[in-house]
C-alpha cells in the first residue's frame, strides 16, 4: 500500500486528510464557518465516534469521545457542511471520565460509555446541542463500559452494552417502552439480562453454539470470562428480517455473531494477515457486507474489514503511529470514513478516489490471507 504525507499506508484508490490533532485548534474549511478555527483545541485521547445527519444544512455532526480520567473526559462535536468541510467544534458533555466506546440510539442521540473501572456509566448526548449530557439506565451497575448497539425490529429497541473487563458481561437492556425517555435515569424501569453462551463446537479459532439471556449477572460474567473477555466494539445488522449482533473480544481476538431470531452464535478469529493486533471498535455499514474493525496497539495498527465470506482486507495502517486506531465512523452518505490515531489524537477523513461510498460493492481493496 502506498504511504501518504501523513505517514498513512492506504489501499489503492483511497485518500486521507488530517482534520484535527489534540492540543491544536480545529481549522474550519467550510465557507459557511464564521471564523477560521475553533475557540477550543481538539480534545485529548479521542476515542469512539459517530456521525449524525443535519437535514437543515445537508451536512452532519461527528460526535467524539474523550478517554481522559478523573473527570477530564467527555464528548465533543465536529460539524461538517454538505461537502464534508468543517464548520464548528463544541463540547457536548464535560466532567465525565474515560469516555471510551459508544453507539447511536434509535432517535439519533449519541450513547457514550465510561470505561472507568467499577464506576463507569453510560451517558446520552444530543449531538447538535452543547452541554446536553444525560445519564441513562442502559446499565444497572457501574463498570468498565465500552460500546452500545441496539436492535429495533419490534418497535421497542433492545440495547446491548459491552464491558472491557476479563469477566465483563454483555448487558441486554429492554426499556419499558420505545419512547426516548425510557432509557433515561428516572424514567420507567426496564429489564436487564446478560449473555450466556453454550459452545457446541470449537477448534480454538472458530466455533458455533447457542446462547440465552440470564437475569443473574454472575452467569454473564462467567460466560464472558470463558468466551469473550474484554469485549469492545459492537454493532447490529438486520437482513431479510433477521437481526444479528456483532461484537469482539479484545484479549481473545475473536468476533462473535449472535443470530437473535434463532438464538445461535458463531465465532471466528480476527487474526489474519496484517490484522494481527487486538480488535477494538467495529462498524457494520448499512447496505454493504463489510464489517470494519479498528486495531488496538502496535506501530502497525490500522483499519481492516471482513466480508460476508470471512475474508479480511486491509484498508489502512499507520506504521509510524505507535498507538491504536479508534473513532471509526461513516458520514450519512458513507462517502467519508473517519478514524483516529489516539495517542496524539489525529482525526483523519478517508475517502474513495472514485467518489463512491464505502458500502458500494466495487470497493477495490486487497484481500490478505
Amino acid at each position: 500500500m502506498p504511504t501518504n504525507a501523513d505517514g498513512l499506508r492506504l489501499s489503492v484508490g483511497l485518500s486521507a486528510r488530517l482534520l484535527a490533532r489534540t492540543g491544536l485548534r480545529v481549522p474550519y474549511t467550510s465557507s459557511a464557518a464564521l471564523k477560521p478555527e475553533s475557540d477550543l483545541p481538539w480534545h485529548d485521547q479521542p476515542d469512539a465516534g459517530g456521525c449524525f445527519a443535519k437535514p437543515e444544512t445537508g451536512g452532519w455532526v461527528y460526535a467524539s469521545n474523550a478517554e481522559v480520567g478523573d473527570g477530564g473526559g467527555g464528548v465533543y462535536a465536529l460539524e461538517f457542511d454538505a461537502d464534508g468541510e468543517t464548520v464548528a467544534y463544541y463540547p457536548l458533555v464535560e466532567g465525565t471520565s474515560r469516555n471510551c466506546g459508544g453507539g447511536k440510539s434509535p432517535w439519533n442521540t449519541w450513547l457514550s460509555g465510561e470505561e472507568d473501572g467499577s464506576s463507569g456509566l453510560v451517558y446520552e448526548v444530543d449531538p447538535f446541542t452543547e452541554h446536553s449530557g444525560r445519564l441513562t439506565q442502559l446499565v444497572d451497575v457501574g463498570g468498565n463500559y465500552e460500546s452500545v448497539a441496539y436492535e429495533n425490529s419490534t418497535g421497542v429497541p433492545i440495547f446491548f452494552t459491552t464491558d472491557d473487563s476479563n469477566d465483563g458481561p454483555l448487558t441486554r437492556f429492554i426499556p419499558a417502552s420505545g419512547a426516548p425517555s425510557a432509557i433515561l435515569a428516572g424514567g420507567p424501569p426496564g429489564t436487564y439480562s446478560y449473555l450466556v453462551v453454550n459452545i457446541t463446537y470449537s477448534d480454538g479459532n472458530e466455533g458455533e453454539g447457542t446462547f440465552w439471556w440470564s437475569s443473574d449477572r454472575s452467569d454473564g460474567e462467567n460466560s464472558a470470562k470463558d468466551w469473550f473477555p474484554k469485549a469492545e466494539g459492537i454493532d447490529t445488522r438486520t437482513v431479510d428480517g433477521v437481526s444479528r449482533v456483532y461484537f469482539v473480544s479484545k484479549s481473545a481476538k475473536r468476533l462473535l455473531i449472535l443470530n437473535l431470531a434463532e438464538q445461535t452464535l458463531e465465532f471466528s478469529s480476527t487474526v489474519s494477515g496484517a490484522f494481527n493486533r487486538q480488535p477494538d471498535q467495529i462498524k457494520v455499514v448499512a447496505g454493504g457486507e463489510m464489517v470494519y474493525f479498528c486495531e488496538d496497539g502496535g506501530d502497525d495498527c490500522g483499519v481492516h474489514a471482513r466480508d460476508g465470506e470471512g475474508k479480511f482486507y486491509s484498508i489502512l495502517d499507520g506504521p509510524g503511529y505507535d498507538t491504536e486506531t479508534t473513532g471509526l465512523a461513516f458520514s450519512p452518505d458513507h462517502k467519508h470514513m473517519y478514524v483516529v490515531f489516539q495517542t496524539d489524537g489525529q482525526l483523519f477523513d478517508v475517502t474513495r478516489d472514485d467518489g463512491y461510498a464505502f458500502n458500494a460493492q466495487s470497493l477495490d481493496i486487497k484481500y490478505h490471507a
